[in-house]
């Protein structure tokens, strides 16, 4: 049997992350009883992912999407006819986007966190994965991450804290075990100009 590496950066991984950074619900029990939404959840979530990629905001709902985003979270599926970052147009067109358009790319990203990411939360959710990204033996060195504001890449080698290690030990970090259990989606990168290059998604 194929031995994989573990942690590695993936799909399931980037959302069971986001997942911890969200902010605190204020909804109540008797809220949820009467199906009420603060638009929090992982469903909610992932549709506003979609849309950072696609720049359409999808019109998905019940609970076959909420079974789809279950089986995404878990790492037992990479995407499907509601999640579409394993379709190859959708993957082809983000990635030129990305290259031709990124103001508007890190526009939807911005209006994501704002909703999803907690300004308490957000400096962890980048070391962890930092983490990750840095334990992942499939990530050479000179992969690149498109994380700039000006649209230029950093490679792998600088994005990693030197301190990290010390950081770590002063912080509760993603711990290992919950690495262990989203281990079993498949990496996705695209090679341009003799680098490598990842979407996370």
């Amino acid at each position: 049997m194929e031995q994989k590496n573990i942690p590695y950066l993936c799909g399931g991984t980037l959302f069971l992350l986001l997942e911890r950074a969200k902010p605190e619900s204020n909804m109540t029990a008797k809220d949820r009883e009467k199906g009420r939404t603060d638009g929090l959840s992982n469903p909610e979530m992932l549709k506003a992912l979609i849309k950072v990629v696609t720049g359409i905001n999808p019109h998905v709902y019940g609970d076959s999407f909420k079974k789809s985003t279950s089986q995404y979270r878990k790492c037992e599926i990479n995407g499907n006819s509601y999640i579409p970052f394993n379709n190859n147009e959708t993957v082809q067109k983000f990635d030129n986007e990305i290259k031709s358009n990124y103001t508007d790319v890190v526009m939807r990203m911005i209006e994501f966190t704002e909703n999803f990411i907690s300004r308490y939360r957000a400096n962890r959710l980048i070391h962890e994965l930092i983490d990750v990204i840095s334990k992942d033996k499939g990530i050479n060195d000179d992969a690149v991450f498109y994380i700039n504001s000006d649209g230029t890449v950093t490679k792998k080698s600088n994005l990693v804290i030197k301190d990290f290690r010390v950081w770590k030990q002063k912080t509760n970090l993603v711990s290992d075990n919950i690495i262990e259990t989203i281990y079993k989606s498949q990496n996705k990168s695209n090679t341009s100009n003799g680098n490598t290059y990842y979407t996370c998604f």
